[in-house]
């Protein structure tokens, strides 16, 4: 990396946290000021609030598709309601074959276009193609210190790990570094029962469409994470659920959701740590780290509020919290602010009551 933005102020659109978690994490370097929103509705409402540089668009989204979502962002007059920024850049995330979604793309009015898994170098050069020169700072070239190659990396971390049927060394890459994958394993872990249950709920209630979103989501994160044999069955019955399937999608999809849930023993290890074997903590220190976790929701710090919520979880909590617990670990992996915040604070009366 060769420059910073720190003036710079972009949004991040995807209907998946774990997604919006590493683009994060991997554009951190750069000093941008970043917000994020999980869908096209929430993202047309920021961007009528506030003035940015450049937006990345996830293709898919459950209310508004990424392209219609860019669509009404062009549609937007000047001199409406709001602040104008119907002539910003525009970079589809995508999953799809890019030859296939290119065209669509353009006519649309996206400018550019990124493919998942996301690439450090890819988000770098797109972001210095598209931004204000004026915003790129140069930073001069610094001397890189000696690193891990990925493949001994990974091969430190298959070791007696249990990770069968996860390629560490794909996984690495595609997250950028060894801890992050510790990080996104933790989050893959924690969401598979919730995502699990969505996705039968959808079967049951034959919404295909909703359906669709859904697996096509965990493909990317399941291939993310390194577990490519899962990524292709939810690629499989993302075709399935395009095509309308339905028969077809009532007898595969029981099967990959076995295969699935499968992976909470593979990861246990990354998504439950001494929750309740750690030493009996005194309310205050409780309170600390529950006052960490919810100040770095407000300043959107994610590396902060992981690292509170590890230290938590080292804790002996009171038996009247470590249901909340469980739930709290769920929305910080999926990155839930709000409800982050209401639990926090539901855990914060439990200790009032001790």
């Amino acid at each position: 990396m060769d420059f910073s933005a720190p003036g710079a102020r972009i949004l991040i659109v995807d209907d998946t946290k774990i997604q919006l978690k590493l683009a994060m994490n991997l554009l951190a370097p750069l000093g941008m000021q970043m917000d994020t929103a999980e869908s096209g509705k929430e993202a047309l409402a920021l961007l009528q609030q506030r003035k940015y540089h450049l937006v990345f668009m996830d293709h898919m989204m459950p209310d508004l598709v990424g392209i219609e979502t860019a669509r009404r962002i062009r549609e937007r007059k000047a001199g409406e309601v709001g602040i104008d920024n119907h002539e910003i850049p525009i970079i589809a995330l995508t999953a799809d074959t890019i030859e296939d979604a290119k065209h669509l793309f353009l006519e649309a009015g996206m400018n550019d276009f990124v493919a998942k898994p996301m690439q450090r170098e890819l988000l770098y050069e797109v972001i210095q193609r598209w931004l204000p020169q004026e915003l790129l700072v140069p930073q001069g070239v610094a001397k890189k210190s000696p690193e891990i190659p990925k493949e001994k990396e990974a091969g430190t971390m298959q070791e007696g790990t249990g990770l069968c049927g996860i390629d560490v060394a794909e996984g690495i890459r595609n997250a950028g570094s060894a801890q992050m994958l510790l990080q996104l394993f933790g989050d893959f872990y924690t969401l598979i029962d919730t995502k699990a249950a969505k996705i039968e709920k959808c079967m049951e209630e034959k919404r295909l469409q909703e359906y669709t979103i859904e697996v096509h989501a965990l493909k990317n994160t399941a291939r993310l994470i390194g577990a490519m044999e899962l990524s292709e069955c939810f690629w499989h019955l993302e075709q399935l659920g395009r095509a309308e399937r339905l028969e077809e999608i009532l007898r595969e999809t029981p099967k990959v959701l076995a295969f699935y849930r499968t992976y909470k023993t593979k990861l246990e290890q990354y998504g439950r740590k001494a929750t309740h074997t750690g030493a009996i903590t005194d309310t205050q220190e409780l309170r600390m780290y529950l006052r960490g976790i919810k100040d770095a929701v407000e300043a959107f710090d994610l590396d902060t509020m992981d690292a509170a919520m590890q230290q938590l979880e080292q804790c002996q909590l009171p038996e009247s919290c470590r249901g909340l617990l469980e739930e709290l670990k769920v929305f910080v992996a999926d990155v839930a602010m709000e409800d982050i915040g209401t639990t926090v604070d539901k855990i914060q009366r439990e200790l009032e009551k001790e």
